[in-house]
C-alpha cells in the first residue's frame, strides 16, 4: 500500500550559500565552472569559495545530510560529475537539464540551483534576468529526474513564477538516467498538461496514479506558449515504503 505524499523544503539539500549578491540587492548563483576553476589548484586563483564559508575539499555528504554509497566525495569530485542527485530513506534521484528549439534540435543544458529551486540556462542563454528558470521563451526547457525505483509523483511545487507556470510532464520507466531527450523518448511515457497562474503554487499532477522511476517537466511545449517561467522548489511522491520530496543537488550537466 503506498504511504500518503509530504513535502520537504528542497533547500534541506539545496543550500543558499551558492549565490552571490547582485548590485539590484538580488542574488544569481555563478556557474558550475566557475567553481571548478576557481579552487586555487591551478587555473584561476581561489575566489568565490571563502565568501560561502565553504572549501572544494569540503565533504559533500556531510554538507548536505546523504550518503553516497561506495564514494565519499568532496564538493569539488560532486560537481565533476554528470548530473545531480540525492537520496532520502534509501530512494535516490539523479537530475539533468535539456533544451529543444522550435525546429526540433535537442541539446543539454544546465540545471542551476537557486534560492527558490531548480531552474535551467539552456545554449542560448547566459543566466541574466529570468533566463535561469525553466521557460519556454527561444527553446523549451526540460527538467529530468530519474529516481532508484519506481515511485507515484503526486505533485510539483513552483517556488517562483515569473509571466505564467503552465507546464507539461511526463512520467514513465527509463534504464538510466537519459543522456539525451528526444521527440521519440518523450512519445513513449505517459504525457499531461498542467495549466496555473502567476504564482508559485502546487501543481497537482498524476491523477491516475501511475508508477515510474522517470519524470520530466517542461515549461509548456502547448504550441504558442512562450511566457512560461518558473523554478522547480519541491517534488512531493510516494513509494512503498517511502514518503517525501526528492530534489536534485548543485551538481551540472553540460552544455553543447
Amino acid at each position: 500500500m503506498l504511504v500518503p505524499c509530504v513535502g520537504i523544503d528542497i533547500e534541506k539539500y539545496v543550500h543558499a550559500e551558492y549565490t552571490v549578491e547582485t548590485a539590484d540587492g538580488g542574488t544569481e548563483g555563478l556557474t558550475p565552472g566557475f567553481w571548478k576553476n576557481h579552487t586555487g589548484a591551478g587555473g584561476a586563483p581561489l575566489s568565490g569559495w571563502p565568501e560561502t564559508g565553504l572549501m572544494p575539499g569540503m565533504s559533500f555528504e556531510a554538507l548536505f545530510g546523504v550518503d553516497v554509497p561506495g564514494s565519499a566525495p568532496t564538493l569539488l569530485q560532486a560537481l565533476g560529475t554528470n548530473g545531480g542527485g540525492m537520496a532520502r530513506d534509501n530512494v535516490s534521484v539523479t537530475a539533468a537539464a535539456f533544451s529543444r528549439t522550435t525546429d526540433g534540435q535537442w541539446s543539454q543544458a544546465y540545471v542551476g540551483t537557486y534560492a527558490k529551486g531548480l531552474g535551467v540556462t539552456d545554449a542560448s542563454e547566459r543566466g541574466a534576468g529570468q533566463t535561469y528558470t525553466v521557460d519556454n521563451s527561444g527553446r523549451d526547457n526540460y527538467l529530468v529526474f530519474k529516481f532508484s525505483q519506481d515511485v507515484v509523483v503526486d505533485k510539483a511545487f513552483l517556488g517562483q513564477v515569473t509571466g505564467d507556470s503552465d507546464l507539461t510532464a511526463w512520467i514513465g520507466s527509463a534504464a538510466t538516467l537519459p543522456t539525451r531527450l528526444s521527440d521519440a523518448l518523450l512519445a513513449g511515457l505517459a504525457r499531461e498538461e498542467n495549466d496555473g497562474g502567476a504564482v508559485a503554487r502546487w501543481a497537482d499532477l498524476n491523477a491516475t496514479g501511475r508508477e515510474g522511476n522517470l519524470l520530466v517537466i517542461a515549461a509548456s511545449v502547448k504550441g504558442g506558449k512562450a511566457d512560461d517561467q518558473f523554478l522547480l522548489d519541491q517534488l512531493a511522491v510516494t513509494t512503498d515504503d517511502v514518503l517525501g520530496l526528492l530534489g536534485a543537488l548543485p551538481q551540472h550537466s553540460a552544455v553543447y
